[in-house]
């Protein structure tokens, strides 16, 4: 018997589809489709880093002013003005306010001590069983 999708989750699966592709642009379109290209066959290069430039004019609220792949512009950018400036790693996309995950690192001990436990749930029920 094969499964069946439910038509309710597919029709609101293709509604949030055009909407996100309504929202980016042709650009960001054409990135995240190289990077699923990518992906599907094993040569997705590791997502590149941002860096924000935030101005320290207010230290209880960091201003972003500038955000960039490359450290030395926003260096650059920095000296130029006379303000106290911060470059921060961010931990998403600013483009697409995508996170940046660098690399997924499963947790195995965690995963085997649930096994463990499940087949240990799995005796003792067979034992209650027998009783």
């Amino acid at each position: 018997m094969s499964k069946k999708k439910n038509p309710a989750a597919v029709s609101l699966g293709r509604k949030g589809g055009e909407a996100r592709r309504k929202a980016l642009t042709p650009e960001q379109r054409s990135a995240s489709a190289r990077h699923a290209v990518l992906s599907r066959y094993g040569k997705a290069e590791p997502p590149s880093r941002w860096y924000g430039l935030y101005a320290l004019d207010d230290p209880n609220f960091p201003e972003l002013v500038m955000y960039s792949r490359d450290r030395v512009e926003l260096r650059q950018r920095a000296r130029a003005e006379d303000r106290a400036f911060v470059i921060e790693e961010l931990d998403y996309d600013p483009q697409t306010r995508v996170p940046i995950v660098p690399k997924y690192e499963p947790d195995t001990d965690s995963r085997l001590q649930a096994l463990r436990d499940l087949q240990k749930l799995d005796v003792d029920a067979g034992k209650r069983g027998r009783s």
